[in-house]
């Protein structure tokens, strides 16, 4: 079936909800009305070295006026600025993910969250989308030329499946471990509808297939944004 508004916003309530998790150790970020937006954007502007976490700092759990507000001024003051910055340091850190991964087992430490081609991938698009375009509808990179139609309803139902994974990992009680691990392989799979003696092999390849497709689209878009952005400076891919 075709992807409807409502698929796009459990996409974004889920990422909300991870982007909350992910930032608990940034107690700055964590909640700007306890220490006041105009603090809040001058931290933001002094740790470009976090600046991908940065950005994430405009989800706040609560006070919707401030929600906004601080959107507004993190918009104005701090995004428009380093879109450049962004892009280079959304790049720079695929690459280090991939080095972190040469020792990882391909099929058993298939890394959901953090590996290329799991969920920080689609972030990395929506965050990307923010920051150019200024939207959170994901639908405007295939507006754009970004990315066509097909592949933009493909990565929302991939997306989709990877939170299903993620899920289940969670409710195996595997809260702080993102590798699937042989011994649950067949139970992971069998939770999410797999049959047969051959489900567990089934998953594996239907998964390492996902995320194949999620890491070739985002690495596409990013450097398409790159040229683009770049293309009167003299840059050459």
């Amino acid at each position: 079936g075709s992807i409807t508004g409502s698929d796009r916003l459990a996409i974004l309530a889920r990422l909300l909800d991870g982007l909350r998790c992910k930032l608990r150790g940034f107690k700055w970020l964590a909640c700007p009305a306890l220490i006041g937006i105009e603090e809040a954007l001058r931290l933001a502007r002094l740790e470009s070295e976090f600046f991908s976490a940065l950005l994430e700092a405009r989800v706040i759990a609560g006070n919707i006026d401030t929600f906004l507000a601080f959107e507004d001024k993190f918009w104005s003051q701090c995004v428009k600025e380093i879109r450049d910055k962004y892009l280079w340091t959304r790049i720079e850190n695929r690459r280090v993910r991939i080095k972190s991964l040469d020792t990882v087992t391909p099929i058993l430490g298939v890394n959901i969250k953090r590996g290329i081609g799991g969920m920080l991938d689609f972030w990395d698009l929506l965050w990307s989308n923010y920051v150019m375009f200024g939207s959170w509808d994901i639908g405007l990179l295939a507006d754009k030329k970004l990315l066509t139609g097909d592949e933009l309803k493909w990565l929302l139902r991939a997306y989709i499946f990877l939170v299903r994974v993620r899920e289940h990992l969670h409710r195996f009680a595997l809260p702080e471990r993102d590798s699937i691990e042989s011994s649950i392989v067949e139970d992971l799979a069998t939770a999410l509808g797999y049959k047969g003696p051959q489900k567990a092999a089934q998953f594996n390849h239907d998964l390492r297939g996902i995320m194949s497709g999620i890491a070739r689209i985002t690495l596409k878009v990013q450097l398409m944004l790159v040229k683009k952005d770049f293309s009167t400076r003299g840059c050459v891919f």
